[in-house]
């Protein structure tokens, strides 16, 4: 009874993601039409690509929820995955919000430029993680990763 339960849970909670997923795209197509009406066209694309990396992201936490829903193992490459996914739309985001400040000297670019080096060096740890859990020779996250 409770396997059900769980199994309906993991349903419900993917459709809620897929819909979401498909609310967001259709939401960043919809609002690119007021900056391409105003000829913004740097940020028409630069609210598409925030708006598909959410997707993105939505779509690894559905694939997430299925996969547990499955095998009923919670694995962790996912949600590296998914961490990494998150850094690179936040530097591509606040790269687009601080391309007009290029003096060198003035805090808001130093803070940028911090939190871009954080960003960064958190990017690599992640993608090391998920390198070195596929690579493990025991206790695999996921047993096909060399199929």
């Amino acid at each position: 009874m409770l396997e059900v339960a769980e199994s309906v849970i993991y349903l419900v909670a993917g459709y809620i993601l897929m819909l979401s997923a498909a609310g967001l795209l259709l939401g960043g197509l919809l609002g690119m039409i007021p900056s391409l009406q105003e000829q913004d066209f740097a940020g028409a694309v630069i609210h598409l690509l925030d708006r598909l990396l959410l997707v993105l992201m939505l779509a690894e936490l559905t694939f997430t929820v299925r996969r547990i829903a499955h095998t009923r193992r919670l694995e962790v490459t996912s949600f590296l995955v998914i961490a990494i996914i998150a850094s690179v739309r936040r530097m591509l985001v606040i790269t687009a919000e601080h391309a007009s400040v290029m003096n060198l000297d003035s805090p808001e670019f130093q803070a940028f430029l911090g939190e871009m080096i954080v960003l960064a060096v958190l990017t690599l740890f992640l993608a090391a993680s998920v390198y070195l859990i596929r690579r493990a020779p025991t206790g695999r996250d996921d047993p096909d990763a060399d199929q």
